[in-house]
């Protein structure tokens, strides 16, 4: 009897430590060689299992954007939770998941592939804005939805990326009631 194939364990381990390196390291300082070391794997089995770093990468991104359960593809209810999640704590704080996230966006810069990843995800986190907007007016235009629903995510991902230079600012109650405003054309 043939022993089964650890392939499809490995890729996942070797995704997620890219997504560990990304972090730790940034996007210029993501090698294989340290990813193998992330991974506790020699630098050729690292090729073996993902090819070229380029490949790993766009693998990692996929993963981490396509596979996450911990971000809402379609789970939030009504656009209160929306709010919620998007100027609360998990989505603010400085973090490795924001750290990673910020690697990837630099990684986008060189690579169409991971662009592409990126860009389908934040598509469908604005979609699931929109239908949120939709459902609680559907009377409510498609282009003040669409507008709403692109602003309120445009406003959740700088209030992000501006949480890891003031902090402070960032998680206070300002940006929420901004939003609160941007939401009052629609509620």
């Amino acid at each position: 009897m043939a022993r089964p194939s650890v392939a499809e364990q490995r890729r996942s381990e070797i995704a997620a430590g890219t997504v560990k390196c990304l972090q730790l390291h940034g996007f210029a300082g993501t090698t294989l060689t340290r990813i193998a070391e992330v991974c506790d794997m020699s630098r050729g089995h690292v090729r073996h299992y993902m090819g070229n770093r380029d490949a790993l990468l766009i693998a990692a991104a996929k993963e981490f954007f396509e596979g996450d359960p911990e971000v809402p593809q379609d789970g939030l209810e009504n656009l209160d939770e929306i709010v919620d999640y998007y100027f609360g704590d998990t989505f603010t704080d400085p973090n490795e998941e924001n750290t990673a996230v910020r690697a990837f966006l630099d990684a986008s810069q060189q690579l169409p592939a991971i662009r592409e990843v990126v860009r389908r995800f934040y598509v469908g986190q604005r979609d699931i804005i929109a239908h949120a907007i939709e459902a609680e007016n559907p009377t409510c235009s498609e282009v003040v939805v669409a507008e709403t629903a692109h602003a309120l995510m445009t406003f959740a991902l700088g209030n992000a990326f501006f949480s890891d230079v003031d902090a402070d600012l960032a998680r206070g109650d300002m940006p929420k009631a901004i939003v609160e405003q941007i939401l009052s054309r629609v509620r």
